[in-house]
């Protein structure tokens, strides 16, 4: 039973998880792009010294990388990104920005959704198994007025003493 209702709950929650996943994918090309139009003039300028991040704002693609790396990855935050501030600190504003939206709002947005939709899918398992319950006590009620009316042999619809004590003798 505890690892269908996960299932059931995980199930429910795949269409949530895809949805963000795809909002979260939106919202990162978005940055990308103000990344690649506003840092990369910048940082064409710096002499990095990692290699990647000397062309890490040069394509949507490059900066995409490397926003996911940073943002949803948590990875290697100050290695592109230090640098920047460093020679234009009002690059800052960008990269919190980006941190704040994809970061706290998003991703905690897309959390919120994929547990409620896991408890929709709960609950739908527990009226379901309230539906079972009722049938089964539905069908034990109709067991026993067929014995009773097994019992019942004059069929008056009531049993006397008589008829339950020769029901035992049966």
């Amino acid at each position: 039973p505890t690892l269908k209702s996960m299932m059931v709950g995980f199930m429910g929650a795949v269409y949530a998880t895809l949805s963000g996943l795809f909002f979260l994918l939106c919202m990162m090309l978005a940055w990308a792009m103000i990344f690649v139009q506003l840092l990369h003039p910048i940082n064409a300028k710096l002499n990095h010294e990692v290699q990647f991040c000397q062309t890490a704002f040069s394509s949507v693609w490059q900066a995409l990388l490397v926003l996911f790396q940073t943002l949803v990855a948590g990875d290697s935050w100050g290695v592109c990104s230090l640098p920047l501030i460093a020679d234009a600190p009002f690059t800052y504003l960008l990269f919190l920005f980006a941190v704040v939206t994809v970061q706290f709002a998003l991703l905690n947005l897309v959390c919120a959704v994929i547990v409620d939709q896991a408890a929709a899918a709960r609950e739908e398992g527990k009226e379901e198994k309230i539906r079972r319950k009722k049938a089964a006590d539905a069908e034990k009620l109709e067991w026993w007025r067929g014995t009773m009316a097994e019992v019942d042999a004059d069929g008056s619809g009531h049993l006397t003493e008589e008829e339950f004590l020769a029901s035992y003798e049966k």
